[in-house]
């Protein structure tokens, strides 16, 4: 996910209601551990874009794992 915008961009992840902050032109790398049969036919998110941000369902596995380009997991909150 690219923030390609001059504005810092709010991300949520849903249903855990953990919050991101993605500062101009940064890039979002968001991955979620699948099942072990790694079977399913559901995709692993939908993505909703509104006024306020953007909100990624997660859909199979049980937790989000949200980095920046370089692979660094970034915390949740608000930035400082």
């Amino acid at each position: 996910m690219n923030n390609d915008t001059e504005k810092i961009l709010a991300v949520w992840i849903e249903p855990l209601g953990e919050d991101y902050w993605m500062n101009p032109e940064e890039r979002f790398t968001i991955a979620t551990k699948t099942a072990e049969s790694g079977d399913s036919d559901e995709v692993p998110f939908d993505v909703v874009f509104h006024d306020r941000g953007v909100s990624v369902w997660v859909n199979i596995g049980y937790e989000a794992v949200v980095r920046d380009q370089s692979g660094t997991e970034v915390d949740c909150g608000h930035p400082s």
